[in-house]
């Protein structure tokens, strides 16, 4: 039974009882190339035997080794150029484990990778010529294998003979369900990003560029941007963020009176702005269509234009 806890997606690798070395399973019967981080995931249940390893078996004998017992522990690396595994973690999750592993090439590398079953026995080295002997009856039990283009790992994508690209995950509030002040109010949010590019944690808008403000990152800069009636009214750099870190960001508004402050720094502010007609809110997204790419802890709204020393304290 797979992850869902009702299909049988699921299989048990068990390694035959003959004594030696290269017990494995491979995952691609032929090479394939890869030219930017790339990570590895995979779901573990142990079914007798709970230590494995994944190694790259073309470009460079790269491997990295897992317990999946207790609450599970990552073994010894064998980082070879011009394939780095780095970043590998384990997390128990009931009765399953998700396993990562981020791969970095040097330039491009035809890569093939494999999934090996070890014992408690294994100390080091390479896991291709470690050599043991299994009982014949136990294993591990595997499912939702990926691997996707990008230096974390994310939820399952199911697939089906050939790769797919995730949907963009967005959600958008409107009647009744967005709550809003038109003359004043203040947005405070956590939130972490993943990359580069235009990124909005929050947007409000009328479903046009025309009338709308965002919270949103460009490259490493925090901005709460204000636009009514096709202007910029005001476009507040808040300070400096990088990827895959926690941040707490907030926009104030107000008529001739916007702010933004990002982790207790400094109030950035802009005392010439009219306000614009929104009727929706959009979380993780906005009216272009681009999409956060990371994670989002929480929103709060204040129906007033707290005061800048609430504003560093809300994000401190």
């Amino acid at each position: 039974t797979g992850i869902d806890g009702v299909s049988t997606s699921a299989q048990t690798i068990i390694p035959s009882s003959s004594t030696g070395a290269n017990k494995r399973v491979a995952w691609s019967t032929t090479s394939f190339a890869i030219s930017a981080p790339t990570t590895i995931s995979i779901w573990i249940k142990p079914s007798g035997y709970t230590y494995f390893g994944i190694r790259e078996n073309n470009a460079s004998g790269t491997c990295v080794t897992f317990n999946a017992s207790g609450a599970g522990s990552v073994g010894i690396y064998r980082q070879v150029s011009p394939i780095d595994f780095s970043g590998a973690t384990i997390t128990s999750i009931g009765s399953w484990y998700k396993v990562t592993v981020l791969m970095t090439p040097t330039g491009s590398q035809n890569i093939n990778l494999a999934l090996y079953v070890i014992d408690s026995g294994y100390a080091s080295g390479d896991l291709y010529s470690y050599s043991w002997t299994p009982n014949g009856t136990d294993g591990i039990t595997v499912t939702a294998v990926q691997i996707e283009v990008g230096a974390f790992a994310t939820s399952y994508i199911p697939t089906a003979a050939s790769s797919v690209t995730r949907s963009a995950e967005t959600a958008v509030m409107t009647g009744g369900e967005f709550v809003n002040s038109a003359l004043e109010g203040t947005y405070v949010t956590t939130f972490i990003n993943v990359a580069s590019g235009t990124l909005p944690v929050l947007a409000v808008d009328d479903n046009t560029s025309s009338e709308r403000m965002s919270l949103y990152t460009s490259t490493t800069d925090p901005k709460f941007i204000v636009v009514d009636g096709g202007a910029t009214q005001a476009d507040i750099d808040a300070g400096t963020v990088a990827a895959l870190t926690s941040y707490k960001f907030a926009g104030a508004y107000k008529l001739n009176d916007i702010a933004a402050c990002l982790n207790g720094g400094t109030v950035g502010t802009d005392t010439v702005a009219t306000l614009p007609t929104v009727d929706r809110l959009r979380i993780g997204g906005n009216q272009a269509g681009e999409s956060l790419n990371g994670w989002i802890a929480n929103i709060d709204f204040y129906n007033t234009r707290l005061a800048d020393a609430t504003l560093q304290s809300l994000t401190t």
